[in-house]
């Protein structure tokens, strides 16, 4: 049996995180934390959608190559963060070379959903049920059409396909 997981935000080696999420005393404590939620999904058939800014420093660059090893795919969508220090590109770019099963996105149509890193407008909806997005951590939007899963906003933990579906009545 295979899994689909969305998470969004993850922040990983943002040293001013612990300023914006609540709970964590260090960016070391939130970084394990957040680590340690994404390793209890782990499985050889499973799936990853990360839903941009999920790295901040090449510091991180070793956990992403463990989620390749450890997913069957890494869906990486781009965040307005991924892409802000040419350090990080670097580090998509290495990784999209030495993994098949690492995927780099801006916006994709999936699962009869649209998955962003931000909020798309709600005219580019069309024909697909909902859009899952990041972006807005804490943030919801007051329409049901939208589904964030920053990672404070879902408890920091990775939702299942299966909840994403029961969230839009699918």
């Amino acid at each position: 049996m295979s899994t689909v997981y969305f998470i969004g935000d993850l922040h990983l080696g943002h040293r001013n995180i612990a300023k914006y999420r609540q709970g964590f005393e260090s960016p070391e404590q939130h970084d394990e934390f957040m680590k340690e939620q994404v390793r209890k999904c782990y499985g050889k058939r499973n799936t990853i959608w990360l839903l941009g800014d999920t790295i901040f420093h090449v510091a991180h660059e070793s956990f992403m190559e463990e989620m390749c090893e450890n997913f069957q795919h890494v869906h990486n969508v781009l965040g307005n963060h991924c892409t802000e220090i040419k350090m990080r590109e670097d580090i998509q770019r290495r990784l999209y070379a030495k993994y098949d099963n690492f995927h780099l996105h801006g916006i994709v149509k999936k699962y009869d959903f649209w998955i962003s890193h931000a909020p798309i407008h709600p005219d580019e909806m069309r024909s697909k049920l909902g859009n899952i997005q990041g972006h807005i951590h804490y943030k919801t939007l007051p329409d049901k059409r939208y589904l964030n899963v920053s990672a404070e906003n879902i408890n920091y933990q990775p939702m299942t396909l299966e909840q994403v579906r029961s969230y839009f009545n699918v």
